[in-house]
C-alpha cells in the first residue's frame, strides 16, 4: 500500500552526497567542457603530509598515486585529478603518450572533455594549480 511521503533511502543520500561533493571541490560541466573551479574549497582539506590516493584507472586497474603534502585529490572519469594552491592558475594535462599540456586557466578544451568522457586511457591525469584569488566570489 502506499506509505505516503518517505525520507530518501541510502542510495538517493548517497548520491546526493557525491553530487553536492563535487560542486564542493569545483568540477563543472558547462557545454560538455569539464572545468574546475574551486571557489567553494577549502584550503584545509590540502593534505598536511604525505599520502596516496588508491583508485582504479579506466582498465580497471588498481593505481596507487602517491600526493605530496599541500595537495588535494579526487577522481572524475577515472582519472585522477590533483589540486595544489599556487600565485598563478594552470591546468596540467598529462596524456598516457607521457606529453603533458600545460595552459592558463583550468579548463579542458572541447577534445579533451570528450576524450574524458569517453574513459579512453588517453588522459592519465589532470593536475591543477589554482591560486584561490582566482576564485573568489566577492
Amino acid at each position: 500500500q502506499h506509505a505516503g511521503a518517505q525520507q530518501p533511502g541510502m542510495t538517493g543520500q548517497v548520491k546526493e552526497d557525491v553530487i553536492a561533493r563535487l560542486a564542493e571541490v569545483g568540477l563543472r560541466i558547462r557545454h560538455g567542457v569539464v572545468s574546475f573551479d574551486p571557489v567553494l574549497f577549502e584550503s584545509i582539506e590540502l593534505l598536511q603530509s604525505p599520502s596516496q590516493l588508491q583508485f582504479f584507472d579506466v582498465s580497471m586497474e588498481q593505481v596507487t598515486l602517491p600526493l605530496e603534502a599541500g595537495t588535494f585529490a579526487f577522481t572524475v572519469c577515472q582519472v585522477p585529478v590533483v589540486y595544489r594552491e599556487s600565485q598563478e592558475t594552470f591546468i596540467h594535462v598529462h596524456f598516457n603518450s607521457g606529453e603533458i599540456v600545460t595552459r592558463s586557466g583550468s579548463s579542458l578544451t572541447p577534445h579533451e572533455s570528450r576524450t574524458l568522457f569517453d574513459r579512453n586511457g588517453e588522459i592519465t591525469q589532470i593536475n591543477l594549480e589554482y591560486s584561490p584569488r582566482d576564485f573568489q566570489t566577492f
